[in-house]
C-alpha cells in the first residue's frame, strides 16, 4: 500500500498545473507523494501538459473527468477512489492553486507514515495559528480547526476510518442541491 494520493481537480488552468510541476515536482518526488491530477476541461491543454511531465516522473497521474459534474461532486468521486492506481492509506484533496512548502510536506509526511491519525488539517498559509497539535476532543478540534477546514486541501482523510464504509448516497442525496453542494467538502 502507498501513503499518500495528493488529489487535484482542475478546470481550464493548463498554465496553474505547469506552474505546480514546475514549481514543486520534486518535493512530491521526495516526500512520496502520487500526485493525480483530474481534469475536466472542455479542451485538452492540461491533458497535454501532464503527461508532458508524467513522462519525467514516476509519481504523477492524469484523470479524465466530466464536465457536467459539479466540483464538489468530483471531490465525492475522488474520495470514492475514483481513478487512483494504487491503494493509499491516506488521501489529500487540494485546490490546483494552493503550494506547500517543504516543512508542511515534510510535518505532513511524518504524520502519514506514522499513520495514527484519521484526520491532518494543514493550516495552509497560518492563519488560524494552530502549530502542530494533536487533539482528542472533538469540539476543541471544531472550534481550532473549522475555519481552515472549509479549503479545499486543508484536510487529509486517512483512508480506513474516514472513507471506507461511507454511504456516500445519503452524502450524495444531502448535499448535490443547489443550496448545499458548495459545502459538501465540510461534512468530514
Amino acid at each position: 500500500m502507498s501513503k499518500i494520493a495528493m488529489c487535484v481537480p482542475t478546470y481550464k488552468r493548463a498554465d496553474i498545473i505547469n506552474e505546480l510541476f514546475f514549481l514543486q515536482k520534486e518535493l512530491y518526488e521526495r516526500f512520496d507523494i502520487d500526485l493525480y491530477i483530474y481534469d475536466s476541461s472542455p479542451d485538452d491543454e492540461t491533458e497535454k501538459i501532464v503527461k508532458a511531465w508524467m513522462s519525467l516522473k514516476p509519481n504523477i497521474y492524469y484523470i479524465r473527468i466530466s464536465t457536467e459534474m459539479s466540483s464538489n461532486m468530483k471531490v465525492y468521486e475522488i474520495f470514492k477512489g475514483y481513478g487512483l492506481e494504487k491503494n493509499y492509506d491516506y488521501i489529500w484533496m487540494r485546490a490546483d492553486y494552493l503550494r506547500f512548502t517543504s516543512n508542511v510536506l515534510e510535518s505532513v509526511s511524518t504524520d502519514v507514515k506514522a499513520g495514527m491519525y484519521d484526520i491532518i488539517v494543514t493550516d495552509w498559509d497560518d492563519i488560524y495559528k494552530i502549530g502542530n497539535k494533536t487533539y482528542n476532543d472533538q469540539l476543541s478540534f471544531f472550534k481550532d480547526c473549522c475555519g481552515c477546514m472549509t479549503l479545499y486541501g486543508s484536510v487529509i482523510l486517512k483512508k480506513d476510518s474516514m472513507l471506507n464504509g461511507v454511504n456516500w448516497s445519503v452524502l450524495e442525496n444531502k448535499y448535490n442541491t443547489p443550496d448545499k453542494v458548495y459545502f459538501s467538502h465540510v461534512c468530514f
